[in-house]
Formats: structure tokens, sequence, C-alpha cells
């Protein structure tokens, strides 16, 4: 397993300790990373968020990866979703996929800017509530493929985890 972390907040260690506590995003791969990067994205006061973004050799394929976790107010999410539509302009020629949490709905203008470029992996199943875990009602996490990423074989909301408040998406690519 490959893996690649970015911090998106930064804490003073806890008193009588050293190390200082950060929690951001992370992307685990079985696919060897070949780069990454951590971008910050604009955040108000309440929790900086950011967007990691990773090269993977799939089977000697660069496909690049990004994942993220958006902010809780709509009018920071759309600017968050233009920064990032911004940093992967420049890889939208190749297999390109981006994950997350972005705290909206379907209906919602921060995930209709996603496409012209990307669409959702679930763009045609209603139902694919990730919020909140045990009883999700809503859908809040999305993977965005672009159309250089291939055919999607097969996709599912994993209803069998309660390691977040969210349930993880799962989504097979032919590339």
């Amino acid at each position: 397993m490959h893996w690649c972390y970015g911090d998106n907040v930064i804490h003073e260690p806890e008193p009588g300790r050293m190390q200082k506590r950060e929690y951001g995003i992370a992307i685990l791969s079985k696919y060897k990373i070949l780069s990454h990067q951590h971008y910050p994205l604009s955040s108000d006061e309440s929790e900086q968020r950011g967007l990691l973004a990773a090269v993977l050799d799939a089977d000697g394929i660069n496909l690049h990866f990004y994942t993220t976790h958006l902010g809780l107010a709509q009018s920071e999410r759309v600017e968050q979703v233009k920064e990032i539509i911004n940093i992967v302009a420049s890889h939208t020629m190749e297999p390109c996929i981006i994950t997350g949490d972005f705290n909206a709905h379907p209906d919602s203008v921060e995930v209709a800017s996603m496409s012209p470029a990307f669409c959702s992996a679930f763009a045609d199943e209603h139902d694919a509530f990730t919020f909140p875990a045990g009883n999700a009602v809503e859908t809040l996490d999305y993977i965005f493929v672009n159309h250089q990423s291939g055919n999607i074989e097969d996709r599912t909301v994993i209803h069998s985890s309660l390691a977040s408040d969210h349930y993880p998406l799962a989504a097979k690519l032919l590339l």
C-alpha cells in the first residue's frame, strides 16, 4: 500500500509534549505514487481546508488523483471548487479523478461547477447517501472522473464501515 498525506491543520503540542498536532487529508493507493503536493484552499476562520494531489503509476498510465475536504459554508465551498478547477486544469487531458467530502448536495452550485470537465461516478444514483454513517440520508461525498479516466465498471457506497461519520465510496474504473 502506498500513501501520501497533506496537513490542513497544525496545532501546537499538548502540554508536556513536543510533537505538534496535525490533521488533514490522505491518499491510500495500491499504485505507486510518483509525486504528490498539498494545496491549501481559501478557508474561513473555522478550519483550514486543502486539496491533496498525487500522480499515480496505474500500470504504466499516469493517473492524476486528488482528494479534498471542503468547508461548511456554501460561499466558502464555491470559492474552493473554483480553486480546485484551476489547480487540475493543466491535467484534464490525462486521466483525472477528484474525490472527497464536498459538504454539498448533488443539486448544489459546487457540484454543478465540477461538470463540464468532470462527472460524478454516482450521477445517476439518487440514493448514494454517505452522511451520517449509520443512518445516511444525504449525499455529501463524491468521486468525480473526467472522460480520459475510462469507463466506470462498478461503484458502491460501503455501508459496512463506521470508521468515519461518512460512509466511504468506491468505484472501479477501466482506464
